[in-house]
């Protein structure tokens, strides 16, 4: 079981999402088209989810989930991210303030 898997299966009331989400990271090269139609509405559940990527995510995973943020979620996903800066957090502040750097 890869890092995703522990850290997705700690969200039990969003397991079709994280199921998901492991599935489109498994697939890298399609991880957009796999992810994108399933994505809105992008709810605080779907977002923590990309959130505990960002935080415990493999540097592949962490670029796409960065890339999602940036490209396709942007100000919502920029409000949530913005919510989540915590220096006490710098598993997930660094990566979170990587995307807010871009929008």
């Amino acid at each position: 079981m890869n890092k995703e898997s522990v850290a997705l299966n700690k969200a039990p009331a969003n397991n079709s999402f994280d199921d998901l989400l492991e599935t489109a990271l498994d697939k890298a090269d399609s991880f957009f088209d796999v992810i994108l139609p399933d994505l809105q509405p992008a709810t605080d559940a779907k977002l923590d989810s990309l959130a505990r990527v960002l935080a415990n995510g493999d540097v592949v995973a962490k670029k796409l989930v960065a890339r999602l943020f940036a490209e396709h979620l942007k100000e919502p996903g920029a409000r949530y991210l913005s919510a989540k800066l915590d220096v006490k957090r710098p598993e997930l502040f660094a990566e979170a303030a990587a995307v807010l750097g871009i929008l």
